[in-house]
């Protein structure tokens, strides 16, 4: 039917066209438009008889193809079609219509056609999954992720005396790449879908029940036609796909979008289970499991995780429908059972889904694009997800042996492992395959850095992860920089250049020095006492200590000084020298001929060279904050140190 042919109708600058076709007896209706080429102004709608059900309004920009273009189903036997365009449209639209699917398969809960709900028997569609399937809304941890699945149908059109052939071929979803670009990349199941359907796929995405009781079909259900196929992994029954339209991207998906499912290919223990599928074409329904083991599927060759549910099962239609770990990321896509389940003994049954690993060698070029090496991502909504990358774990220090391992190692890839460095410290292998590695030194003798590296073959290209170690005690420590000839009370810094394999250091310095110890770093700040001595440390981590090194220091105790008095301490502006037992400082042989104040960090704050003249002898402390200070006063006989307190 050509469109141009219906009357129109003029209304407020508008032209309308419109027709109305009754397919009695029809639960659902499709429309196969076999030319459409929307005007600018242009709006289709597709409303049914009830006017409870719109496709609409259609513009040109979410018309995917010119041709064959189908924009989903309807509820009930009778729809209406409205064209409406702008009066003074320069090009008005080209709309033909080739043929009407009447649809049995009850989507909307019409009951137009009982006998396609008889429980058992060819039930395909809302309602006909079993009664103890639990509907997806009921759980609402998990609405993000059921906005990425879809439900799977077919239109065949080949036999011209009976088009519009609809079929229901399972479920899939969309998936995430770790672009994070949105790219509608989609996994479904080999079984079921014939490689000349992908084209003409319709996939229906948020086909639920708008609450969890009863059981309701929803308002509006969103549909992408066609795709394009990627590849297929025949040995793992999983098939990848490109959508035609991207819902991620799309207007007519603005208001209800889509989810990318983020997956997970690590070789780690799997608790728990989830699953949301469409069993027998019905709304979404929950699935749970529990354990779930790798294991080839009996008298199959597909690598599948085997499960038992705790909570639903798996019916006709769920085949492709995304299996989830503990951590809500994609591990497979459901394919099979090892029995027919019902409400009553399910639990006695084991389920088995194929696994994304298996089939990385297709997948990763597109979920990788960027050749990271990612091995899991999180969902993708509206922001990006986090990556999660192998990495080698093992101590920094190993005293006898240790294993190390790949930590988040990718589950059916290829794993291996060498001591690219230091092998000749270690009586274990030097190579080995697996996520695991036993690392043995040779003797309580030896030390030494040592480097070992996981190689993983399959992720796109093959990755390596380092780890570097130390085995044994410490080197030995190498030559303490600092001053060889000091004064009492002064503040000094001694450092060492750090020691390989020591993990802290054991200081000790000459009697009545303060600021040694153990369990200390390479750089110390010591107050001199009197004595003189060395200063020795001493490399040291949980294995052993290294060779020490020592400084000898000389203190000069300046015992021809004269002993002085300062007043005030604490001072705020100035303080005065004076000798001792001379309070009126009239010694003519005292003289000052400079001075130098630390902080307590032994940080020089101000100095001076020049001799201090008047008595009493006064040095201005106004300009230091309050604090605690080390005076150095450079005399005839020496140098002598006394500590000061400025006060504000």
């Amino acid at each position: 039917m050509d469109f141009e042919s219906i009357p129109i109708t003029k209304r407020d600058g508008k032209i309308l066209r419109e027709i109305e076709i009754l397919s009695p007896h029809s639960n659902t209706l499709s429309v196969n438009f076999s030319l459409i080429e929307l005007s600018k102004s242009a709006e289709l709608f597709i409303i049914n008889d009830e006017e409870s059900y719109i496709l609409g309004p259609i513009i040109s920009e979410d018309v995917t193809r010119v041709r064959n273009f189908d924009p989903g189903f309807i509820p009930g036997d009778k729809i209406r079609i409205l064209l409406i365009e702008n009066e003074n449209e320069g090009s008005i639209s080209k709309v033909e219509i080739s043929n009407i699917g009447h649809i049995i398969y009850d989507f909307f809960g019409v009951n137009k056609f009982e006998a396609s709900k008889i429980a058992g028997i060819n039930c395909t569609g809302f309602g006909c999954s079993a009664s103890c399937l639990q509907n997806i809304t009921c759980f609402t941890n998990m609405d993000v992720e059921s906005k990425a699945v879809a439900l799977l149908s077919y239109t065949d059109n080949s036999d011209p005396n009976f088009p519009g052939i609809i079929s229901l071929r399972g479920t899939g979803y969309l998936v995430k790449n770790g672009a994070q670009n949105k790219r509608p990349l989609f996994l479904a199941m080999i079984h079921g879908i014939a490689g000349y359907m992908v084209p003409d796929l319709k996939f229906i995405f948020h086909y639920k029940s708008p609450q969890c009781n009863p059981t309701t079909n929803g308002s509006q259900m969103y549909f992408v036609q066609g795709a394009t196929q990627l590849g297929l992994d025949a040995s793992n029954d999983l098939r990848f796909l490109e959508l035609s339209t991207n819902p991620g991207t799309s207007r007519v998906f603005s208001e209800n979008p889509v989810a990318y499912l983020g997956w997970s290919i690590i070789d780690e223990p799997i608790t728990s289970i989830t699953g949301i599928h469409h069993p027998k074409g019905d709304v979404m329904k929950y699935l749970a499991g529990g354990t779930a083991t790798p294991i080839i599927e009996p008298g199959e060759v597909y690598g599948v995780w085997s499960y038992s549910t705790t909570n639903g099962f798996p019916e006709t239609i769920s085949s492709g429908s995304p299996t989830l770990n503990q951590s809500k990321r994609v591990i497979g896509s459901l394919r099979s059972g090892s029995g027919v389940p019902n409400c009553s003994n399910f639990e006695d049954f084991d389920t088995y889904s194929v696994t994304l690993s298996r089939s990385w060698s297709l997948l990763c070029q597109y979920l990788d694009p960027n050749n990271e090496g990612i091995v899991a991502i999180n969902t993708l909504t509206s922001s990006p997800g986090s990556k999660i990358f192998p990495s080698a774990n093992g101590p920094d220090l190993v005293c006898s042996s240790f294993t190390f391992t790949l930590q988040n190692a990718p589950i059916d890839l290829s794993i291996s492992w060498s001591i690219i460095q230091g092998a000749s410290l270690l009586s274990s292998p030097s190579s080995g395959t697996g996520k695991s590695a036993i690392v043995s030194i040779s003797n309580t003798s030896v030390s030494g850095e040592v480097k070992i590296r996981f190689t993983v073959s399959g992720l796109c290209n093959s990755k390596t992860y380092d780890k570097t170690f130390w085995v044994g005690k410490p080197s030995a420590a190498g030559s303490i920089s600092g001053g060889t000839y000091v004064y009492t009370n002064h503040i000094l810094t001694y450092p060492v250049s750090a020691v390989p394999g020591a993990t802290s250091y054991n200081w000790q310095l000459p009697s009545d020095w303060t600021g040694g110890g153990s369990g200390l770093g390479n750089s110390i700040t010591v107050t001199v006492g009197t004595s003189s001595g060395n200063v020795t440390v001493v490399p040291v981590n949980s294995c052993a200590q290294g060779q020490s090194s020592s400084l000898y220091v000389t203190v000069n105790n300046c015992s021809n000084c004269r002993a002085i008095n300062i007043t005030p301490n604490p001072a705020s502006e100035s303080i005065s020298i004076i000798p001792k037992n001379n309070d009126l400082d009239v010694d003519e042989n005292f003289e000052i001929l400079g001075y130098s104040i630390y902080d307590m960090n032994g940080r020089l704050l101000k100095s001076s060279d020049q001799k201090i003249i008047g008595s009493p002898k006064r040095i201005e402390v106004r300009d230091l904050p309050k604090g605690i200070y080390v005076l150095h006063l450079i005399l005839r006989e020496g140098v002598i140190a006394e500590k000061i307190l400025v006060e504000r």
